[in-house]
């Protein structure tokens, strides 16, 4: 089961209901794999890389996480301005301190 903020940004950046399904269903592979980085943290940051596209998503847990997730949480950090949360804090947390 997702995290509740993250469904939510599922829900805002995907509307089409089978691409949330599919979206869900990539991410919560991620809570029973074996990883160096917290999983609700390396979906923040996949969903933030996406930009909206599941294929997006599909390349970076495909092919993109063979490499380090820290990797993925960096770009995102970079994408997002570097912020410095790297994506721990939930979203709402995150939006708050834009």
């Amino acid at each position: 089961m997702l995290p509740k903020d993250i469904d939510i940004k599922i829900a805002h950046l995907f509307t089409n209901p089978a691409d949330q399904q599919e979206v869900k269903k990539l991410l919560s592979g991620l809570f029973t794999a074996s990883l160096n980085v917290g999983a609700a943290q390396l979906s923040r940051s996949i969903l933030t890389l996406s930009g909206g596209q599941l294929k997006e998503i599909q390349n970076i847990i495909g092919e993109k996480l063979l490499g380090d997730p820290r990797d993925i949480i960096m770009m995102a950090e970079k994408k997002a301005g570097n912020p410095g949360h790297y994506f721990i804090p939930p979203f709402e947390e995150i939006e708050k301190k834009k």
